[in-house]
């Protein structure tokens, strides 16, 4: 038998390739960590969540706001999951220390911060009770509130003419619904058609508030090999979309306005059939994007222009397109649910209902308007000069007479009266009521002159005129200790028997009425 023999040298250097092979294989495999956030643009003080995957050590989330980068101190700061609530634009990353040391890629995140309000004002201080003018400006869509954390609002617009009975003070706010998925969604894709009956796009207002669209633009594709290929036809926006309103295109005689160029959808797989339809804001930031059938490396490639700008779809949307390779005959693409996940999970297949919103979708979606902090606007009601008013008398039965009387400093006053029933007139300082039944009347004392309104109420309680009515008794004679049953009839109020043995009527007790 031969014995091999190596020198020590030579088993040294072996064992030295042995582990350096395997450091290098260990740090081929090793994954560098990762960050990702769940929106890159939001509403000033609004959270959003940071997610670190593949870190392997001890983890430290920074920030910069432009002057360097610094550890953040908040709770969270070194975990793989960190909720921030940024107040302006910031970038973010992850320092990982363990086997090797990494910094994570960079997360930019703009922040949407709206101006308040401006030149609120009140049309005057009226006096007493009734409407007042009140104005503000901003840069998009006023919201008026009757509190400063009311979820719903009660007007929009710059102006607000409120009924007020007294000095009151509202709110109003500033909106800007620029888009983003982390304002939640405002404007978005509801449904698309892909040919039966017609090709069509529908757009829809989900969210909770009316949205300014003066300036924005919506796009088609223009090839099913190209997707930076955009449809000669663009669809420029102008004016407010309301909660729940829509509007919709479509060729060959579909529902909505025609689209102006053929819409080259067609059911159908990739690479023989594609599309895709892109909301666009005044500025070219995106409102909403939804491919169909693109892979989700074509459409993370994507770079056309559109309007002027050059657009590419980084976080708004992810993964594959929506697949419409099936859709039967009088189908479309609907969305569901009540959040825009970007991703094909928004959508579902269901019978085609352009201009009517789908059945499976829930609103409003959360967020979808960035709002300004609220200004207080309030409208003062000065008390009016006092009115002096009289009921004579206070009671009465019917067919009599009430008398009610007014009189104040102010000689201006006009005093009307309300509601005309049983009055001699129904304008006047004095009236004369017959009332058959109690009722309260409503003074107004207005001063058209003066914008000047005050109120009072009279209350006039009418008792129904007694009657007797009719006694009845079945005999007129019984004897001693027997029974017998007397009635009345026609009677008009409270009944009282009474007994005259032959010296004098007296109240009877332990009858029954």
């Amino acid at each position: 038998m031969k014995n091999n023999f190596y020198p020590l040298k030579s088993i040294k250097f072996a064992f030295a390739s042995l582990a350096t092979f395997l450091f290098l294989s260990t740090a081929a495999i090793a994954q560098v960590p990762t960050a990702s956030v769940t929106t890159d643009t939001t509403c000033v003080g609004t959270p959003i969540t940071l997610t670190l995957d593949n870190a392997n050590g001890i983890i430290q989330w920074q920030s910069n706001i432009g002057a360097g980068w610094v550890n953040e101190t908040n709770p969270g700061f070194d975990s793989s999951v960190y909720v921030v609530m940024p107040v302006q634009d910031i970038d973010y990353r992850a320092y990982v220390v363990g086997a090797s040391t990494d910094t994570t890629n960079v997360l930019n995140i703009h922040v949407i911060i709206v101006a308040p309000p401006t030149n609120t004002t009140v049309d005057s201080t009226r006096c007493g009770i009734g409407p007042v003018n009140l104005s503000a400006s901003g840069t998009g869509q006023l919201l008026w509130y009757e509190t400063p954390t009311a979820t719903e609002f009660i007007n929009q617009g710059n102006t607000y003419t409120p009924f007020i009975n007294g000095t009151t003070t509202y709110y109003v706010a500033n909106t800007d619904s620029a888009g983003g998925a982390g304002m939640g969604s405002s404007v978005v894709i509801t449904e698309l058609n892909v040919g039966s009956p017609a090709d069509m796009l529908e757009i829809q207002n989900v969210s909770a508030a009316p949205v300014d669209v003066t300036g924005w633009t919506v796009a088609i594709s223009g090839s099913y090999s190209d997707i930076n290929n955009v449809n000669t036809s663009l669809q420029t926006l102008s004016g407010t979309m309301l909660p729940g309103d829509m509007m919709a295109w479509s060729d060959a005689g579909g529902v909505g306005t025609t689209w102006g160029a053929n819409m080259l959808w067609n059911p159908g797989n990739f690479p023989t059939f594609t599309g895709w339809a892109i909301i666009l804001d005044d500025v070219g930031e995106i409102v909403d994007f939804v491919p169909m059938e693109w892979p989700a490396t074509n459409i993370q490639g994507m770079n056309a222009t559109i309007a002027g700008y050059s657009i590419t779809i980084g976080t708004e949307w992810v993964g594959d397109g929506v697949d419409h390779g099936t859709l039967p005959p009088g189908s479309s693409l609907q969305r569901m649910g009540n959040s825009d996940n970007n991703d094909l999970s928004d959508f579902m297949e269901g019978i085609d209902n352009g201009l009517i919103t789908n059945p499976n979708i829930v609103m409003p979606f959360p967020g979808g308007v960035c709002e300004s902090p609220r200004i207080p606007v309030t409208a003062y009601s000065l008390a009016p000069p006092a009115v002096t008013t009289t009921t004579s008398p206070l009671a009465i039965c019917q067919t009599d007479t009430v008398t009610f009387s007014a009189s104040s400093v102010n000689p201006d006053y006009i005093y009307t009266w309300d509601p005309p029933t049983f009055l001699n007139t129904i304008i006047g300082a004095n009236v004369i009521a017959v009332p058959t039944n109690t009722i309260t009347y409503v003074l107004l004392a207005t001063d058209t002159a003066a914008d000047c309104v005050t109120s009072d109420t009279f209350f006039v309680d009418v008792g129904i005129i007694p009657s007797a009515g009719t006694a009845n008794a079945p005999v007129d004679t019984v004897c001693v200790g027997a029974t017998t049953a007397i009635s009345v009839v026609s009677s008009v109020g409270n009944i009282q028997w009474q007994i005259n043995d032959g010296t004098g009527w007296v109240d009877a007790t332990g009858l029954s009425s």
